[in-house]
């Protein structure tokens, strides 16, 4: 009987160290995969923290190029307003400027067809600076070319070009007056360069056939008139 209860508590022994030992196994078993699995875990979640983060970084790349390209698109668009503006400004300001020339252009002309209509009329008075006397022949030759006058003759107005020519060399030179009676001379001066270079106007009394004809040489005038 003590053999028995020996052999029983052995068994039972052996019995429980055989479960120790599987439990220990099994325990350290569970933790190794446990490990593992965590470990995976984690790489995955490290996996798909690094994706999200590349997709965010994606995100705002995109978001600040498409910030860029509108800034630009911006830019340009503002850039080429401004350039239209400025063209446009441009364009204005020579419209203008042609304008203010064709309006004194007229205004010079108008100026020019008054003085030789008052030469023509004798109601004609110079600037205080051209009254000087050493100007008084070259006043004299020019209103006797205007009192005269034919456009369409090239010599009357080859003749009031040389004569206005000397008088301006004339009142640069010599003159003592200001400034108001010198600008006011060479005004007049300027009208009367318009007259030697335009051939619309045919204003003096005589007929510009007879006018031409009186600045024939008689030799050539008297034949022509026999031929007739």
């Amino acid at each position: 009987m003590f053999r028995t209860l020996a052999l029983t508590a052995v068994t039972a022994t052996l019995a429980a160290s055989s479960a120790t030992a599987q439990v220990v196994s099994y325990h350290h078993h569970s933790t190794v995969a446990g490990d593992y699995l965590g470990g995976y875990a984690e790489a995955v979640h490290a996996e798909g923290l690094n994706v999200r983060n590349r997709a965010y970084a994606y995100r705002v790349l995109v978001a600040a190029e498409r910030e860029r390209e509108a800034l630009r698109q911006e830019r340009d668009t503002a850039y080429r307003y401004e350039s239209e503006l400025d063209r446009k400004e441009i364009a204005r300001r020579a419209e203008i400027n042609r304008e203010r020339r064709r309006l004194k252009a007229e205004q010079l002309n108008e100026d020019a067809q008054y003085l030789l209509e008052d030469v023509q009329n004798r109601r004609h008075i110079w600037p205080e600076a051209l009254r000087e006397p050493q100007y008084a022949g070259h006043r004299l030759q020019i209103e006797s070319i205007l009192r005269d006058w034919d456009t369409g003759y090239p010599g009357d107005r080859r003749s009031l070009e040389i004569v206005v020519t000397e008088l301006r060399d004339q009142l640069d030179a010599t003159t003592t007056a200001d400034h108001l009676s010198h600008r006011d001379a060479v005004s007049t001066l300027r009208q009367l360069e318009v007259l030697a270079l335009r051939r619309d106007y045919v204003t003096a009394e005589q007929p510009a056939a007879g006018r031409v004809a009186s600045r024939l040489p008689a030799r050539l005038t008297d034949t022509h008139l026999a031929s007739e």
